[in-house]
């Protein structure tokens, strides 16, 4: 968890640092979150970070060829 006081520093303008280990166990969540598969409702199942990538390719589809942009749903 990052919630503890002593996960952060100050600075000396105003603001604060996140300790090394603190962001350690940061990115180590973070990475796990954005790897981890999801279902989609249409029996496929992909990663935050494959969905960001799919956004992406469609939309430089659209401002390169002209493609039509289809943007993600989350399944209802």
């Amino acid at each position: 968890m990052l919630s503890a006081a002593a996960d952060f520093a100050g600075t000396p303008e105003p603001g604060v640092l996140l300790r090394h280990e603190a962001l350690r166990r940061f990115f180590a969540a973070f990475e796990k979150e954005v790897t981890a598969p999801m279902a989609l409702g249409d029996g496929e199942a992909l990663s935050f970070r494959q969905l960001f990538r799919r956004q992406a390719e469609r939309l430089a589809r659209a401002l390169l060829d002209g493609a039509p942009y289809e943007s993600f749903r989350w399944p209802s």
